[in-house]
């Protein structure tokens, strides 16, 4: 199974000098836990609930901290073409719950989550199961 099908096509982008609050109002906004950071130069990253909560435990200001100051800046990014295996056993070896998906020229195209691909292996699964 590739991640290319699994990867939602609407993303949620955010410069990095955003701050955490514009942010997190985005993201609940979307009904998303993530946002592809758009650094003025550089890869993506990637900003998340968990980094939103590191920010709020460290006392840091969400109404001027910049996203920059938490997101995940070696965020890794995968193809299309990528195995589910593979995707998930980066996941668990980085830590990461997000992957970011990009193109052939290295435009992000989605991104997709340990969520998505429980969610299709378990449907894969069950096909399977069923016959």
């Amino acid at each position: 199974m590739l991640i290319g099908p699994l990867a939602q096509r609407e993303i949620l982008m955010v410069d990095a000098d955003a701050t955490l609050a514009m942010a997190a109002r985005q993201m609940w906004a979307g009904r998303v836990g993530s946002a592809v950071v758009l650094p003025p130069e550089g890869n993506p990253g990637i900003i998340t609930e968990r980094d939103l909560l590191h920010a709020i435990a460290d006392g840091s200001d969400p109404r001027t901290t910049p996203v920059s100051s938490y997101m995940t800046s070696d965020a890794v990014a995968v193809t299309a073409s990528w195995e589910v295996v593979d995707a998930a056993r980066t996941m668990v070896e980085r830590g990461f719950r997000h992957l970011i998906v990009k193109d052939h020229d290295g435009e992000v195209t989605g991104i997709v989550s340990i969520r998505d691909m429980v969610a299709a292996l378990v449907e894969e699964r069950q096909r399977v199961l069923a016959g």
